[in-house]
């Protein structure tokens, strides 16, 4: 649905990169959601385009560029997220593992 959306909006004319962005996004939060790896999210990635309508309606070219615009930003939002992860997890670490300072009782 938001590939066929993003195609739709690239052929109008008036695709962002944001939008284009975003469904990358949804395309990561997806995959993690299912349990694929980056790999598998390509594939499937590459397959659902491949099953849409309105791609051979576009020139090769653009299609082609616009499908490896949208692979990089695929990744980078399936790893942004394990990066947001890994530094929520460090952060939490610290945190915990920091020494406690206790109020003095001298009276």
């Amino acid at each position: 649905m938001v590939l066929r959306r993003v195609l739709h909006a690239y052929r109008e004319g008036w695709l962002l990169e944001e939008r284009l962005a975003g469904a990358a996004r949804m395309a990561a939060e997806d995959a993690r959601a299912r349990g694929l790896t980056a790999g598998e999210m390509l594939v499937a990635l590459k397959r659902e385009w491949g099953l849409l309508g309105i791609v051979p309606q576009l020139p090769r070219h653009d299609a082609r560029e616009l499908l490896d615009r949208l692979v990089s930003l695929s990744i980078r939002a399936y790893y942004r997220v394990d990066d947001e992860d890994a530094r929520a997890r460090e952060g939490w670490e610290r945190a915990s593992s920091a020494p406690v300072e206790r109020a003095s009782t001298a009276a």
